[in-house]
């Protein structure tokens, strides 16, 4: 009473507050440590038990009091700052989840050794990485530190539930660099480890990540489509968002529907593509989840210029990056912005060739590695646009040559048959480079026969076939 008299202190309804944060800092200060931790002890245990739910969402203040409350209470701190990273991370808040996680890795250390410590660093160990990727980009050095020590940990555990996710995030890291072998390898431990457990959930992101990983490697897309496929089948979102939401993933019903739509357009399904491009939008905006959505734009966006539509493109690539710039997803910003440099080049304005070649730097810097193939593709594609062949030319030989040391073989048909459309273009009288671009075009078939790549394939043939009407040699066209 004498405080409020004295207006050092201000009473608002049931709240008392100083009337400036120095008056709050010199009392706060005066007091004795173990006072202090007291009073903090004190505090935290009201959250917990006067407050009841509110002590959940008030998760941030709570880890915060018990931290404070000195080493009885430093379990129970670490616990805290666990639950108010992963609240953060449900709402897509993943710089406050990183921050979060950081204090409770500055704290863990400090346990006394036991199982409970180590499962704990394993937990935060997970969330950090999960955090970072959708900041950072799937392939970030953070990313894999992170994972590597959680996989360290589950070592010392032995066998735990969170030795799938330690999995998950090592493919996705290895998948992400363009160590595609490698990342294979961990979507197979996935799969046998889902399946000695027969957890559904796990089940579907292990089909999910060989989809993927098959998708890319491109040797054997009816393969790829059949692990998305049993994916697409089985998923319900009422039974199995809630784990993207507690995770911080993107919702496998997304992921594999995105995938998808690419998988039926390389193969020629185009039908099922365009049903699965627009379950996938529709069912992300359903969610409302922003890393599924941004997942399901930037997909859209790929799948727009597989279709030629290069206006639907320029608008999804455009969503894309304000989504990810309002929610700092550095990896799926660059994505959109590249993708978008190609909807622009079809679109026939200036400059898209540069926006692309200028976006592979960040695109580098994010750890990433795939895709670079079908990047260099495009800016192969731009420049032809723009009638610069020489550059056209150098781009398209990288990517063809980065295609082979890498594995990464989904858009190698396309690239060899850019590469007879560009020698054409170059030399259209000269014998030689005519003899070549034919070379290239069958080249292109038979790699998309072997493939399953119906849609490059029949680029391919169109493309020779066009060339023999030229010559003159309209029977072997048809």
């Amino acid at each position: 009473a004498e405080l409020v008299e004295s207006q050092l202190v201000l009473r608002h309804a049931d709240t008392y507050i100083f009337k400036h944060a120095l008056i709050q800092d010199t009392a706060y200060e005066s007091l004795l440590k173990r006072t202090r931790q007291e009073y903090h002890s004190r505090i935290a245990k009201a959250l917990e038990e006067g407050f009841g739910e509110q002590a959940e969402v008030e998760s941030e203040l709570l880890a915060h009091h018990l931290e404070a409350a000195g080493a009885e209470r430093l379990e129970d701190a670490v616990q805290a700052w666990l639950a108010a990273a992963e609240r953060a991370q449900a709402s897509s808040s993943n710089e406050e989840a990183v921050s979060h996680v950081r204090r409770g890795l500055a704290l863990v250390s400090s346990l006394p050794a036991s199982s409970v410590q180590v499962q704990l660093e394993l937990r935060l160990q997970i969330m950090l990485g999960t955090s970072l990727s959708a900041l950072q980009g799937y392939a970030a050095e953070e990313v894999e530190l992170a994972f590597a020590r959680a996989d360290a940990l589950c070592g010392q555990l032995g066998p735990t539930p969170e030795r799938f996710w330690v999995l998950w995030g090592l493919w996705a890291f290895y998948l992400v660099q363009g160590t595609h072998t490698k990342g294979l390898g961990f979507a197979e431990r996935m799969l046998e480890l889902a399946t000695e457990q027969q957890d559904e959930l796990l089940l579907l992101e292990a089909h999910f990540s060989l989809g993927l990983s098959y998708f890319y490697i491109g040797d054997d897309l009816p393969r790829a489509r059949a692990h998305l496929e049993w994916v697409v089948e089985r998923y319900d979102a009422e039974r199995h968002h809630g784990a993207a939401l507690l995770s911080g993933r993107q919702s496998v019903g997304v992921t594999s529907r995105s995938v998808a739509a690419l998988v039926c357009f390389q193969m020629g399904a185009i039908d099922v593509a365009i049903e699965r491009h627009e379950q996938a939008l529709a069912l992300s905006d359903e969610l409302d989840h922003a890393v599924s959505r941004a997942y399901a734009l930037g997909c859209a966006t790929w799948f727009q210029l597989y279709m030629r539509d290069h206006a639907k493109a320029r608008a999804f690539s455009d969503q894309t990056v304000e989504l990810s710039q309002e929610q700092s997803f550095a990896w799926w910003l660059v994505l959109g912005t590249i993708l978008g440099g190609s909807a622009l080049a079809g679109l026939g304005e200036a400059g898209a060739a540069e926006r692309i070649e200028q976006s592979l730097g960040p695109w580098r810097q994010t750890g990433s590695g795939f895709t670079m193939p079908y990047f260099l593709g495009l800016l192969s594609d731009a420049y032809q646009g723009e009638g610069r062949l020489h550059e056209a030319e150098s781009r398209l030989e990288e990517a063809l040559e980065l295609a082979f040391s890498s594995g990464e073989r989904f858009f190698e048909a396309e690239l060899q048959r850019m590469r007879g459309t560009q020698r054409l273009l170059q030399a259209a009288d000269d014998v030689e480079a005519i003899a070549m671009a034919e070379a290239s075009f069958e080249r292109a078939m038979a790699t998309a026969r072997v493939q399953g790549a119906r849609s490059w394939s029949l680029r391919a043939a169109t493309s020779l076939g066009g060339l023999r009407i030229r010559q003159g040699r309209g029977d072997e066209a048809r």
